[in-house]
């Protein structure tokens, strides 16, 4: 699905640079992307780049809808890459951030993938309420400081991944957890 119009309004409504990533195999895939104008991350994210899924709230939204079988595989053939020295590279506390993403319903990255960026990513279900795609927006700022994250951010991320969900086919009854 192209989603370039809803990164690019995503982008212009929180005023930050937005991303959308989906996993082929055990990669992570830019498929779109606007970088905020105002800041200076226009060389961080590529189309086409395939960042370590452990390092990025994209890649651990869509880390988190693998089953445990899968996840070793995941282990087995990619590993957990260091980008940083904030990166989680141990099992254990990767498995506790997964966890926290499925309670959640969003993930954070601070400092794990680019040292100074911040990432809150969301999914986006398709029409077999499956994750298909993560949305996310980053910057320099600090956009997961908690009354600007759920005052400023999920409000806006989530409304914009569930309209992307929706028009994939994605059943009301899962977007029940955009709460936002």
């Amino acid at each position: 699905m192209h989603c370039q119009p809803y990164v690019n309004h995503l982008c212009q409504d929180i005023g930050l640079g937005a991303a959308a990533m989906v996993m082929q195999g055990y990669e992570g895939i830019y498929v779109d992307l606007i970088d905020d104008p105002t800041t200076l991350l226009t060389s961080l994210v590529r189309l086409g780049n395939c960042p370590p899924l452990n390092a990025t709230a994209s890649g651990k939204v869509l880390l988190s809808q693998l089953s445990s079988l899968e996840l070793e595989d995941f282990y087995t053939l990619k590993g957990l890459e260091s980008k940083t020295p904030s990166t989680i590279v141990d099992r254990n506390k990767l498995m506790e951030e997964l966890e926290s993403v499925r309670t959640l319903g969003y993930a954070l990255e601070i400092d794990e993938c680019t040292e100074g960026v911040e990432c809150v990513a969301m999914p986006i279900y398709d029409y077999r309420n499956k994750i298909y795609m993560a949305l996310s927006v980053f910057d320099n700022k600090h956009i997961t400081e908690p009354s600007y994250l759920k005052e400023q951010i999920l409000p806006k991320l989530s409304k914009c991944a569930k309209e992307v969900s929706l028009r994939l086919g994605c059943s009301e009854n899962q977007l029940k957890s955009y709460i936002y």
